[in-house]
């Protein structure tokens, strides 16, 4: 495993095949490092290479409930005097928001606290969000003169429309995970942070416990047929899913099925 700043990771003991990433900066309230985003990326590219059975799931997690993220850190943002370094911040928050979307085990944000800025995109990178009612969520950066540029523009309005996702980021207003869930922005708000891990966990036990194989190539293909026809995407699936049914996996599938038990699986 690569040096990891900012970062920790961790295989977690009760879920199987579950991997698990906390920010870990809390006195910025886990905003984004240099060092954060280079530990992201360069875990990102470990994880894809690690077998789909031993990697099922990936959960990104904050260090405290007070905040998932406060997104970009303003603080180190004000030093920066010339072009070059403020193009390479912003590289920064573009690269680790990507890192998570590219990985290919299925992902899940567990937002228990506030995340503003980069901290919302990372989450919309993530293939599943789970938050807290009382979480504060925001992005702001309209009223900064600028606009979300670690992925926002994308993925927002990919998720929850053309509509809501310009309300949320023109406006720069404040919403609640609770209003998060109503508006699509997550897939779950919970009354407590407490609450919202343990959905989180839920969920991740759930993937876990199906074939990495299927949940791998059933998310690449949900994510590459967004630009293709019904009837190119329905040609992918087909020339995908073929293969799936030579598995080791497929046939312990059938044979539970038969033997009416729970398979196990091991992405073979």
């Amino acid at each position: 495993m690569p040096p990891l700043e900012h970062v920790k990771f961790h295989m977690d003991d009760a879920v199987k095949g579950l991997g698990v990433i906390t920010l870990d900066r809390p006195e910025s309230r886990d905003a984004l490092s240099p060092e954060m985003a280079n530990s992201i990326v360069a875990l990102s590219k470990y994880l894809n290479h690690l077998p789909p059975g031993q990697l099922r799931c990936v959960m990104l997690r904050s260090s405290s409930d007070k905040a998932f993220s406060a997104g970009r850190d303003l603080k180190l943002s004000a030093k920066h005097t010339t072009e070059e370094q403020r193009r390479d911040y912003l590289l920064n928050c573009v690269d680790s928001a990507n890192a998570m979307h590219q990985l290919r085990a299925p992902t899940i944000a567990c937002m228990t606290g506030a995340a503003y800025g980069w901290g919302v995109e990372v989450a919309l990178a993530c293939d599943i969000r789970v938050a807290a009612d009382e979480a504060q969520f925001c992005l702001p950066e309209c009223s900064l003169a600028i606009f979300p540029g670690a992925g926002g523009t994308v993925w927002l309005p990919r998720i929850v429309g053309p509509a809501i996702a310009k309300e949320l980021i023109l406006t720069s207003r404040k919403f609640s995970g609770k209003e998060a869930k109503a508006l699509g922005v997550v897939n779950h708000s919970e009354p407590m942070p407490d609450d919202a891990r343990a959905r989180a966990n839920t969920i991740a036990k759930m993937i876990c416990d199906n074939g990495p194989l299927g949940c791998r190539a059933g998310k690449a293909l949900i994510e590459d047929q967004t630009d293709l026809s019904l009837r190119s995407a329905l040609g992918v699936s087909l020339e995908r899913r073929l293969p799936l049914g030579h598995t080791e996996d497929f046939r312990a599938a059938v044979k539970a099925f038969k033997t009416r038990k729970k398979p196990e699986f091991f992405g073979r």
